[in-house]
């Protein structure tokens, strides 16, 4: 039933927000194949809009879902039509989100059901370009008068922090610039806007920040790694802008569209520069090696990590391919850039295990073999369920139960080129278990172990 106020709504969404990091999701009904899952939430920073837009005319900015402090509120007034207009927008498409889950868990028709999943799904994905549009009319009012918007500047640094919490970078350089030139004051704002404009490749704005955190004495180890980094990405963005040129008037790529209990990603495959990894993935997805599988490792700052059918970095489909590291043709590893997960003294180990990195890597860049980049999702990436095998299986370490682990519900391949799709397959030797195979942090190597079923 329908709440009858929309205050009703608005503890419901805040409710699921303070429970946990990442709601559970709702299963529907029957004897479903696993990983067919409708989320209860549309995604962290949404949930959080929902609260800066409030529902009951009211800005409600939370903590982080984890704290066990109480949401602090903050009055929002705003000033300017489109402000308002876009918080008016936000208001109603979360009504309609709401009252889809709704009728869906109302319904007991497999066909309605399935109708309603996709226009769930379609909600949840247009909520996001709302939520886009309301953070840059608050950004545009804000920046008219920020002395006279102070409740503003709180509400974009909420948004800001926990987007960046979240490796959800969408969206956010503006807002770090914006209150940075504002002079707004919050502590971690410079590491904030050196994050950001790295998400983005905007190596020259990461620059100052960066030298005032060194001449501050507040850098931390992972501050000063990505200061000796900055060159060399720089110098490894402007070449692919030149790859992405040229691909941009050749051939069309392959591309992988990845169903996900977070939503859809959409992947373009590099075939011109990996297409020994290209034509790995490819195999694989049309066998459906993929489908109901685990994102098994998501850590902040580092990776997202799929194709472990053991889901604890150890598996893979019995065969090794060889690396495609030639500095000829090889790309770099970019935010949402995918990578071919190996042993981390094997270069030819690369198997069925694949990662999606948050941020630029040098470090990584040059033992991995990149092979695709995200080209439309990436906001449903970074609302993966943070997991970790290893401390999963680390009962002291534990505060609190461990996520659940996102899915790959389904991979369709589009575009492909007129051949076969077949990989050179190497043998596997016997290897011992190679444990944890990726990085806690941008600065760590991802090595992942392949060694067989």
């Amino acid at each position: 039933m329908l709440p009858s106020k929309s205050q009703n709504l608005t503890l419901h969404i805040s409710n699921m927000l303070l429970s946990s990091c990442a709601p559970s999701p709702i299963s529907l009904p029957g004897n479903r194949p696993r990983g067919y899952k409708l989320q209860a939430s549309i995604g962290q920073v949404m949930l959080m809009s929902c609260l800066l837009v409030g529902l009951i005319g009211k800005t409600a900015i939370a903590q982080p879902a984890h704290s066990s402090d109480e949401p602090t509120f903050i009055e929002v007034k705003a000033k300017t039509a489109a402000f308002q207009a876009s918080i008016d927008n936000f208001r109603k498409h979360i009504k309609r989100l709401f009252d889809s889950e709704l009728r869906f868990h109302a319904s007991d028709l497999p066909s309605e059901q399935q109708l309603l999943r996709e226009q769930w799904s379609f909600l949840r994905e247009e909520g996001f370009v709302h939520h886009q549009s309301l953070l840059q009319a608050a950004l545009d009012e804000f920046q008219q008068a920020p002395a006279e918007s102070v409740d503003i500047g709180s509400m974009l640094y909420e948004a800001l922090k926990r987007g960046a919490g979240r490796d959800d970078y969408e969206g956010l350089l503006p807002i770090a610039r914006g209150l940075y030139h504002a002079r707004y004051p919050a502590d971690d704002l410079l590491r904030l806007l050196v994050l950001c404009s790295l998400a983005d490749n905007q190596y020259q704005l990461a620059r100052e920040p960066l030298q005032q955190l060194i001449d501050s004495q507040q850098a931390s180890p992972e501050v000063l790694k990505l200061f000796a980094d900055v060159d060399v990405l720089e110098k490894q963005w402007t070449r692919e802008q030149e790859i992405l040129r040229q691909d941009s008037v050749g051939d069309p790529l392959p591309q992988a569209h990845l169903e996900t209990t977070k939503g859809k990603v959409v992947i373009e495959l590099f075939e011109n520069q990996a297409p020994q990894a290209v034509a790995n993935f490819v195999s694989l997805a049309e066998q459906g090696f993929y489908n109901f599988s685990d994102f098994f490792l998501v850590v902040d700052n580092g990776v997202a990590q799929a194709g472990c059918p053991k889901s604890d970095g150890t598996g893979g489909p019995g065969y090794f391919i060889p690396a495609e590291r030639d500095a000829a043709v090889a790309r770099g590893l970019f935010r949402g850039y995918v990578g071919l997960a190996r042993l981390p003294d094997l270069p030819d180990s690369g198997g069925s295990q694949f990662f999606i990195s948050f941020l630029p890597n040098a470090s990584l860049n040059v033992q991995a073999t990149v092979f695709g980049r995200v080209i439309s999702g990436m906001h449903n990436v970074a609302r993966l369920n943070r997991v970790d095998p290893k401390a999963k299986s680390d009962k002291k370490t534990q505060e609190r139960p461990p996520a659940e682990a996102d899915e790959i519900i389904s991979v369709t391949v589009l575009n492909k080129r007129l051949h076969d799709y077949r990989p050179t397959r190497l043998p596997q030797p016997g290897l011992p278990q190679p444990g944890r195979g990726a990085a806690q942090s941008p600065s760590e190597p991802v090595g992942t172990g392949e060694p067989g079923q």
